[in-house]
């Protein structure tokens, strides 16, 4: 919604309530803004282009240099700064420093102030409320600025106009909700990533830390237990349910050593974390552990959005879809048919892989595991394959005392056919091997929990008879070697006097 003058002039605000510092050389009264709701995930923290000149620089120090006027300034664990209005509780990571930027963000508080008492809403100040803040550059005269409010009580996300859920990636990647319960969980996963792009934002509590540790548990295993230390065990932690190690199929997307990793540093984190928040809240230690536990809720948070958590139609099991039977995720008829001339190697990997594909989500751990039995599967075709090759090898190099040169003809042609089929087995088992090992490495630096692809029925077969076609060389190889016997068994007899 875009305002074309700003009220100040009206406002409850009085003069010691400056926001910013005055600046007389930009427009304060008429320049119009245009507010654009936004969730949490599109705040452009990660893409704005921001660059550094590969140049040597001078920096004269100004005499008494302060900071800007009621902003605090604070770095985030990964480097990037950020401001923080104490008064109000806005937050940004625009550079005001720069003139231009600090008139423009002057501009965009004051119209939304102006807006929100038309409106009758009063969070300036609230000490639950935060405020986000992003500038949007643009040639325009018009200042465009995203926004969006969190509500610490609430855990939270909301706007002063209306936002249409679709935006989310979450919506868009999880069909079917319709409960304000299922909302307020995709809202909660908003709220963690906030917490996340601004640590300082809240407090880290022993409460919040308690929680995520039995989020954690509660995914694990009884053994895990084993490894808590004395004073964190309970009796109703010992009585969770074992998800990671008693179910094959559980919907937990973490390995037990990664659980147990993260039960290792909230255990570290709960030592140090006092009640509330120090009086320097900007301490570098905080920051991390606060952004640490909002990225691990925030995982968690996903982990309920995705398997309907509360809902009457939760997921218990990740091989079931919520949606109920999917036919089109049935074979079709080239599996049905190609699949005994390949000796059933595609269907066994197309129904793997539909298993791990269900309702287009796919969590790193069931990816990785499915990896590493394929992956231990081409190894196996590209030595099985070497002896074939070296075999036939052997066996051309021994002379045949036939004179026929019909049935030498016939034994050569396989034993080629033998040896072509066993490269092609090794070249495509080292390629795809190659391949996806270093998709591997990728995916557990780079990729979260949870990976979402929409997998149409062809691209599943395409890749089942990929995955398939190391074995199928291999066993045509075998298939045509073995012919060599029989045909020289053939040949023997019919030479026999």
């Amino acid at each position: 919604m875009e305002l074309g003058a700003c009220k100040r002039s009206n406002s409850t605000l009085s003069e010691s309530d400056t926001i910013v510092g005055e600046d007389n050389s930009l427009p304060t009264q008429c320049a119009p803004v245009t507010f654009n709701p936004i969730p949490v995930e599109s705040f452009n923290r990660y893409g704005r282009g921001r660059y550094v000149k590969n140049v040597d620089t001078k920096y004269p120090v100004a005499p008494f240099l302060g900071s800007v006027a009621n902003w605090t300034l604070h770095r985030h664990p990964e480097g990037v700064l950020y401001l923080m209005h104490e008064k109000h509780r806005i937050f940004t990571d625009a550079d005001l420093y720069d003139d231009a930027v600090l008139g423009k963000m002057n501009i965009c508080i004051s119209q939304l102030i102006d807006r929100l008492e038309d409106k009758g809403f009063f969070v300036f100040g609230a000490e639950e409320i935060d405020i986000v803040l992003d500038l949007v550059e643009d040639s325009t005269d018009t200042i465009k600025c995203g926004y969006y409010f969190v509500d610490h009580s609430m855990r939270s996300i909301f706007w002063m106009d209306v936002f249409e859920m679709g935006q989310l990636s979450a919506w868009k990647r999880v069909h079917g909700i319709t409960s304000a319960s299922h909302v307020g969980l995709i809202l909660e996963h908003q709220y963690w990533r906030h917490c996340d792009l601004f640590p300082a934002c809240r407090d880290t509590s022993l409460a919040v830390i308690a929680e995520l540790r039995d989020a954690i548990v509660d995914s694990a295993t009884g053994i895990v237990i084993y490894f808590i230390p004395c004073a964190l065990q309970s009796d109703s932690l010992k009585s969770m349910a074992a998800d990671a190690l008693t179910s094959p199929t559980t919907t937990v997307p973490f390995a037990l050593d990664d659980l147990l990793k993260m039960l290792t540093l909230t255990h570290s984190m709960s030592g140090k974390v006092e009640g509330t928040r120090p009086e320097s809240c900007g301490v570098q230690i905080d920051q991390g552990s606060s952004c640490a536990i909002a990225r691990l809720m925030m995982l968690f948070a996903q982990e309920r959005v995705n398997h309907f958590h509360g809902e009457h139609a939760a997921r218990l099991d990740r091989l079931n879809s919520v949606y109920g039977r999917t036919p089109n995720r049935d074979s079709s008829w080239k599996i049905t048919l190609l699949s005994p001339l390949l000796f059933n190697a595609p269907k066994e990997h197309f129904r793997n892989l539909r298993a791990i594909f269900t309702d287009d989500i796919i969590s790193q751990l069931s990816w990785k595991r499915l990896m590493e039995k394929v992956l231990a599967e081409w190894q196996d075709m590209v030595l099985y394959a070497s002896l074939i090759l070296n075999a036939n090898v052997g066996i051309l190099a021994i002379p045949d005392s036939s004179n026929s040169s019909s049935n030498i003809s016939i034994a050569l042609v396989s034993s080629y056919m033998s040896i072509c089929f066993g490269l092609g087995s090794i070249i495509l088992g080292l390629l795809l091997s190659r391949k996806y090992r270093l998709e591997a490495v990728d995916a557990v630096t780079a990729t979260p929990a949870y990976s979402f692809k929409q997998q149409s029925l062809h691209a599943l077969e395409a890749r089942a008879f990929l995955f398939s076609l190391p074995y199928v060389f291999m066993m045509w190889g075998m298939a045509t070697f073995s012919l060599q016997f029989l045909d020289h068994g053939t040949s023997t007899e019919q030479h026999t006097p």
